[in-house]
Order: structure tokens, then sequence, then C-alpha cells
């Protein structure tokens, strides 16, 4: 599912959050098991904290719809 649409961040925001912060990990050494950390917390601090909210949407749309998927699965077994 995507984003729910009033959560969702425009498109060239997004682009221009990650391409920053990108150059951002680049410029600092940043790499290895280091790196989504990192590029997640300053996308985060690029876009003051819209993506953390868009991504808990996600995450909150894709446990919705899965149960339901659950619970139709549950009434078509008639368990």
């Amino acid at each position: 599912m995507p984003v729910p649409a009033d959560q969702a961040l425009p498109p060239d925001e997004v682009r221009a959050a990650v391409d920053r912060a990108i150059a951002d990990a680049d410029a600092a050494g940043i790499r290895g098991a280091e790196l989504t950390p990192w590029l997640l917390a300053r996308v985060a601090e690029l876009t003051d904290g819209a993506s953390i909210r868009a991504n808990t949407a996600l995450i909150v749309n894709d446990a919705r719809l899965a149960g339901r998927l659950a619970a139709e699965l549950v009434r078509r077994r008639g368990a």
C-alpha cells in the first residue's frame, strides 16, 4: 500500500532530501553498516520529521491491510 496521501511527501522533496543526505554521508565518510541508519536520520532531519511520519503511516496502513487479509482468510476457511 502507498503512504496515505495526507502523510505523503512530495516526490521532489523526498528526492532532494535523499540526494542531500547521500552527499552529506559521502562528505562525512559514512559507509558500511553505519550508512542506512545515518541516512534515515539525516533525511528525517532534512524533512523536519515528515519522513518519519510518512514511514509510520505506511507501517500502520500495511498492518491494517494485513489484519483485513487475515480476517478474510479466517472467514473463508470458516474458522
